[in-house]
């Protein structure tokens, strides 16, 4: 997974610790393809996040995207949005996705995750978001 408006950290993200929760997590599907390019994704954190770290079993890293304003429908809580590009080898059936906040000491909180279904080809146009 690559998401152009986040910086790349190697390695497996820090154990939850006394960190933010991610509040919400909002795809508008859970499917993937191989080579899908500019996934939408977005979120809602908790309060005191002011990052979120965006992983990908399997990868070799995870992606840390700065929070954002808050969202219309969350004015009080920080969010996250930005787009995720996928290989044009994807072996397995499924990935999870993993989201984490992170607060301004840098403590990561518990994870959110998701399973992402890979189809073996892109949908007919129209039939994915």
């Amino acid at each position: 997974m690559r998401i152009l408006e986040a910086q790349f950290v190697p390695g497996a993200t820090p154990r939850a610790q006394s960190g933010p929760e991610v509040a919400a997590l909002e795809l508008l599907t859970t499917t993937i393809w191989p080579g899908y390019a500019d996934k939408p994704l977005r979120g809602t954190l908790a309060a005191t996040a002011t990052a979120a770290a965006l992983a990908l079993s399997g990868d070799a890293g995870y992606w840390l995207i700065p929070a954002g304003v808050p969202d219309v429908s969350t004015p009080m809580l920080p969010s996250f949005r930005c787009h995720s590009s996928f290989s044009r080898s994807l072996p397995d059936p499924a990935y999870t996705l993993e989201v984490r906040a992170v607060d301004d000491q840098g403590q990561f909180g518990p994870p959110l995750r998701q399973t992402l279904t890979v189809l073996p080809n892109a949908p007919s146009r129209g039939d994915h978001g």
